[in-house]
């Protein structure tokens, strides 16, 4: 099933006609099956059925939107439906919608009848530019985000801009959260084209491409995440634990928003570690300020915080591991870090 990451992404303004095209050519006698959250659906539903005549006779499976949906009941659910419409290997499965839509999608796919195709089309900005590339599937579990999943790649991408006209300005920002982080890991000329865009839609068009490619050409390299692919972990590994710790509190963010304060908190840690110079501390955390709000953090927080840190699925032998900045293109992999640091880097960073 696993297909290689050469040219697997399809840039676009007319996702209709491309995906046409594609399920003609490769898959004309495959059964079509659509998975959709219900916000996508409302909005750009119909015209998938319509325009694409492939899918006319697609099966449409349409989940709930928001990450709650990640989860394996949900996913005993849809098995129960695939089962039940007796869809066979010899299927397609077309991921529409966000990172969400994606992660759960390609997992589903990867795992039925232990393995059919998919396909991504990522409607958001953060699927755009990361989380539908790269063939990281998974589902949260024990208030774990993506601890469960597999290594899948989709077999095609396809990346149209126009979906992002219908997103909220939250949602925009959560990816441009992802795109900052391609900036940090490519060079320093991307991250400063990011920052003057503000994360304003109509000037980061042209950018979408460049930080969707920035993830593709490193994941070419490593598609198991053994070495180099590591980088991508830029301001996840403390992302992740704060936004496991408000999802556990009922106070829930953006995945954008964890990350920009994971880079944050790791950039500072990278400071006192002596990584990273004040210069370019003091630079990152102007950029993110200009942008995102400060965490509202407090020191009730930061112990629910470690505590998902702690069972970060990329620990080894019980240390914290993360990726740090050392200059824009320029970063270490398996950094091990104290819960001592890692408390005093967040304390210190605002």
């Amino acid at each position: 099933m696993s297909s290689s990451i050469n040219d697997s992404v399809i840039f676009t303004s007319s996702a209709f006609e491309e995906l046409s095209k594609y399920l003609n050519a490769h898959y004309r006698d495959h059964k079509k099956v659509v998975l959709i959250d219900e916000n996508v659906n409302e909005i750009w539903g119909e015209k998938f059925l319509v325009d694409v005549q492939p899918l006319y006779e697609a099966e449409v499976i349409v989940i709930p939107a928001g990450e709650e949906t990640k989860d394996i009941e949900i996913c005993k659910e849809i098995w129960d439906t695939l089962l039940s419409y007796q869809i066979p290997r010899n299927t397609v499965m077309i991921n529409i919608g966000g990172g969400v839509t994606t992660d759960l999608g390609g997992f589903i796919a990867s795992t039925y009848k232990r393995g059919i195709d998919f396909i991504n089309v990522p409607t958001s900005l953060m699927a755009q530019v990361d989380a539908s590339h790269g063939g990281k599937t998974g589902i949260d579990f024990a208030g774990l985000k993506n601890v469960i999943g597999t290594f899948e790649l989709p077999k095609t991408v396809i990346v149209d801009p126009q979906f992002l006209q219908t997103l909220p300005e939250e949602e925009v920002l959560s990816g441009f959260a992802e795109m900052l982080k391609h900036g940090l890991i490519r060079d320093k000329h991307l991250w400063l084209s990011l920052i003057e865009s503000k994360g304003k839609l109509e000037k980061i068009y042209p950018l979408v491409e460049k930080c969707a490619r920035v993830k593709h050409e490193i994941v070419a390299q490593d598609i198991k995440e053994s070495g180099l692919r590591k980088v991508l972990n830029l301001g996840h590994t403390i992302g992740h634990g704060i936004e496991s710790s408000y999802l556990a509190t009922s106070k829930a963010i953006t995945h954008g928003t964890g990350v920009a304060w994971g880079i944050l908190f790791e950039s500072k840690l990278a400071l006192n570690k002596g990584l990273v110079t004040a210069e370019i501390f003091q630079e990152i955390k102007t950029g993110l300020e200009s942008i995102y709000p400060l965490p509202a953090l407090n020191d009730l927080d930061i112990p629910l915080i470690l505590n998902f840190l702690q069972n970060d699925k990329k620990n080894d032998n019980n240390a914290i591991k993360l990726v740090l900045l050392k200059d824009f293109g320029d970063l270490e992999m398996d950094v091990e870090a104290s819960t001592e640091e890692i408390i005093d880097a967040i304390k210190t960073s605002y």
